[in-house]
């Protein structure tokens, strides 16, 4: 295997690898699989360390086993994972360790934890805090409680059946289905709260639509609406430096923005049926991290999360053999 350096660029430099002496064994292995050069072209676009790709990879690859793929087709599946995101590299894969022995154990893929994490780090939560909630709710989820055991069997559901199927149905798609029968066994308030979820559902498709067609002055003011640190109402009174066609859309992609939002801010709201909600999700996931992990992987979130796992299933190596590369 070629010698390990520190390798230079213009206007940034990488530490490829830490000595061989401080890598595991098993990073060794998958550094030695992946071969020295393709990594390098991975990590250098995105400033990751390789020591903590390959000690990633190689982590998954041990508690996955062979039916996961080859390194270049793990690391692939994690370069999607972070283009879903907002993490980096580092921080997913240096947060994983906490997630994947029990995923791999209760049968999840590969695509549906990084998937799933990728959305919770969306909703603005660390890599690794993610990591540690969606351990810990596929722990509850595989071995359910009493108390789980009798909050399910109220909403019609079989924890016992559930458990079972969470290979198959995944940890996302197991929530969401726990989430859709309390909004179905609520009555009245579960009526409003599933129909917020129908709208929100469309509303996160054609707001994200909205906000491609925006122009890039535009964008930037969305995405300050987005984030919380400008307000709609703020942006009227300035005007933002856009012109009269640019307000205009700008006004229509806030229009949707805000339905999208709508289940989130329902819940939010305090209201006694919303509260019955998130109480009915904590008693069935049995923690309060399962039910965080719940709130960020249904609701507006469904559509998004699925299409992540979607896309990182679908992700594998190039025609080389070597691992996808990130845009840059």
């Amino acid at each position: 295997m070629r010698a390990l350096r520190r390798t230079h660029y213009p206007d940034k430099h990488l530490l490829a690898a830490p000595p061989m002496s401080t890598m595991t064994e098993g990073a060794v292995d998958a550094l030695e699989e992946l071969d020295f050069d393709p990594v390098c072209d991975y990590c250098r676009p995105v400033l990751c360390d390789l020591g903590h790709v390959t000690d990633a990879v190689s982590t998954i690859m041990h508690d996955y086993g062979p039916s996961v793929g080859d390194a270049a087709t793990v690391t692939s599946k994690l370069v999607t994972a972070v283009s879903h995101g907002k993490t980096t590299f580092d921080e997913l894969t240096g947060a994983m360790h906490s997630v994947t022995p029990l995923a791999a154990a209760a049968g999840i893929s590969l695509a549906d934890v990084t998937g799933s994490l990728s959305a919770m780090t969306a909703s603005g939560m660390s890599a690794d805090q993610a990591s540690q909630n969606l351990g810990h709710a596929i722990q509850s989820l595989s071995v359910p409680t009493q108390p789980m055991i009798k909050e399910m069997s109220a909403l019609g559901l079989n924890a016992v059946d559930l458990s079972h199927n969470l290979g198959k149905t995944g940890v996302a798609g197991t929530l969401q289905e726990v989430a859709q029968a309390i909004m179905t066994k609520m009555g009245p308030a579960g009526t409003v709260l599933l129909s917020n979820f129908n709208e929100s559902k469309l509303a996160v498709t054609a707001a994200s639509n909205a906000f491609g067609s925006l122009p890039p002055a535009a964008q930037k003011v969305a995405e300050a609406i987005d984030k919380g640190t400008l307000s709609f109402k703020d942006f009227r009174k300035t005007g933002g430096g856009l012109d009269v066609e640019q307000k205009a859309q700008l006004g229509q992609w806030n229009t949707l923005h805000d339905k999208a939002i709508g289940f989130s801010q329902a819940l939010r709201s305090g209201a006694n049926q919303n509260q019955n909600f998130t109480e009915a999700m904590k008693r069935a996931t049995g923690t309060t991290d399962g039910m965080n992990v719940a709130l960020q992987l249904t609701g507006e979130h469904t559509d998004a999360v699925n299409a992540s796992i979607k896309d990182i299933a679908g992700s594998t190596k190039q025609a080389d053999g070597n691992s996808a590369r990130p845009a840059t």
